[in-house]
């Protein structure tokens, strides 16, 4: 037995941080995800410890609980990220329009995949089909600076409604009841009614956040949610919409919807408070993500790719998926096509969501390395798409010419206009806006006429 040493636990926590940190460099100049480079690490970790006859086993339990604390984050996250203002409306319904029906196609199809070569029940296919039909707004956030505004903020809201909806829906299936329509409209009533208190809490909260004066209090605010989301787990109810709204309400404070609050809380002092809370999540949910991500390549054995069950499954998953958004963006968002096509991939949520399957519905037929082959095709999938199938249009660079070859154009019309405006004789400056200023053909009679 292995005996545990705190000074190289810490050595081993900093190292995998620092270099997780050279990662999210690298991908920001080779558009590589993070992601996919901290599972490989996870990954020749094992390897070199079962070489060297030292490798230790990491706890499940410990795993899923930093899954947990990463979904919280993650809804946060996106929760602060989302503007609710009447201009971005369009583009908020295109895209939760994509995410809705996205993932409602995508869960029927790999659910029939289930069924058929697993030969499992119908329900049992739809629960192990939810997670795999997420996308991942982790990774597609981290992937997307490159592109162009339109595209980035798509995406963006594409991927965290996803998350969102898959969570709720997947909450819905692992329910103890069957699936019947009572048990959905109690689903409903309680998501109905989670959201009325979670917007009652969330002002509260915001109220705390901007009044407390200590410089700890984001970090107060972190565990609190946290506390809520546990007692709402146990209590089987939908308290991850208390996350969600939180940073809804938080990062859209100064829109109209919230004027009658404004009188009691200014704008500035809550746009200071969030501000430090987008930070501190950001900081945190990088560290959860890290050594989730390493730790879930270090459990995975890399030799189940090889079985043909993981590849069968797996790749007909991904087959599934990539089919089901070409058909809908072809079909109903012909300008969000390419590179959107690849941003699909896989990740945190998917692995939570798996893991956090009741042990009353688990199969043994399903392997956790289909888990990791989607996890991994879908995010080289998405790699190979940003990198080689990306439209020069599409991109900030490109995007940033646009622009300024605007800029450039209306400041040269507004000096024609300056000079234009300058031959006009003194006396005459506002002739052209009355419509009193004649070409000099016409005046010409009129003087003769007046001369006699």
């Amino acid at each position: 037995m292995i005996e545990f040493d705190a000074y190289h636990a810490i050595t081993a926590l900093s190292g995998l941080v620092i270099v997780s940190y050279v990662f999210t460099v690298i991908s920001a100049r080779t558009r590589i995800p993070t992601v996919l480079m901290l599972l490989l690490l996870g990954v020749g970790i094992r390897e070199f410890l079962v070489k060297v006859d030292r490798y230790v086993e990491i706890p499940l339990d410990f795993v899923q609980f930093l899954g947990v604390l990463g979904l919280i984050l993650i809804l946060l996250e996106a929760g602060l990220d989302l503007n609710l203002s009447r201009e971005k409306a369009p583009l908020v319904q295109r895209a939760a329009a994509s995410a809705l029906f996205v993932l409602a196609l995508s869960v029927a199809g790999i659910a029939a995949i289930i069924y058929f070569l697993l030969d499992q029940d119908l329900r049992i296919s739809l629960v192990y089909a939810v997670p795999l039909a997420v996308i991942s707004s982790t990774i597609v956030a981290s992937s997307i600076n490159y592109l162009s505004e339109e595209k980035r903020e798509f995406l963006t809201y594409e991927s965290s409604l996803s998350d969102i909806f898959g969570i709720l829906l997947f909450n819905v299936l692992i329910a103890g009841e069957a699936v019947s329509f009572g048990m959905i409209a109690v689903n409903v009533g309680s998501i109905v009614l989670a959201a009325v208190v979670s917007v009652l809490i969330s002002v509260g909260l915001v109220f705390l956040l901007a009044k407390v004066k200590l410089n700890i209090k984001a970090f107060l605010i972190l565990p609190v949610l946290l506390l809520i989301y546990s007692v709402g787990h146990l209590l089987q109810l939908p308290t991850l919409l208390t996350v969600l709204i939180f940073g809804l309400i938080l990062n859209n404070w100064r829109q109209k919807r919230f004027h009658y609050l404004h009188r009691y809380l200014g704008i500035g002092a809550v746009e200071d408070a969030a501000r430090t809370v987008k930070a501190v999540n950001t900081e945190s949910a990088f560290l959860i993500r890290t050594l989730f991500f390493v730790f879930f390549g270090y459990m995975i054995d890399v030799r189940v790719l090889g079985e043909w069950q993981v590849i069968a499954v797996g790749s007909a998953t991904v087959v599934a998926i990539f089919a089901v958004r070409y058909l809908y963006l072809r079909i109903f968002l012909r300008r969000h096509i390419l590179p959107e096509l690849f941003f699909a991939p896989r990740g945190l949520v998917t692995i939570v969501l798996f893991y956090s399957i009741p042990a009353t519905m688990t199969i043994a037929e399903f392997d956790d390395g289909i888990v990791f082959f989607v996890v991994m095709v879908s995010t080289l999938i998405m790699t190979a798409g940003s990198l080689w199938f990306t439209p020069h249009a599409a991109t900030r660079v490109e995007e940033e010419k646009r622009v300024e070859e605007e800029k450039r154009v209306e400041a040269e019309n507004n000096s024609v206009t300056a000079e234009s405006n300058s031959l006009v004789e003194p006396g005459d400056e506002f002739a052209h806006d009355r419509g009193e200023l004649a070409p000099e053909s016409d005046k010409a009679p009129r003087d003769t006429r007046q001369m006699r």
